[in-house]
């Protein structure tokens, strides 16, 4: 029984860090997707977009 659960336990972990490595390569691309949007905005425009920082 205790083999069960511990096996069932790792795959639970397995699954989150999966997901969160998933979630993070995710977050990384948009990131470098949306600075080449402002980048293009900034070369069309001549002036920086409104940061929200």
């Amino acid at each position: 029984m205790i083999g069960y659960l511990f096996a069932a336990y790792m795959v639970i972990w397995t699954l989150l860090f999966v997901y969160l490595l998933h979630i993070t390569r995710t977050q990384r691309r948009l990131g470098r997707r949306l600075e080449s949007l402002a980048a293009e905005i900034r070369d069309r425009s001549g002036s920086p977009p409104n940061s929200r920082s």
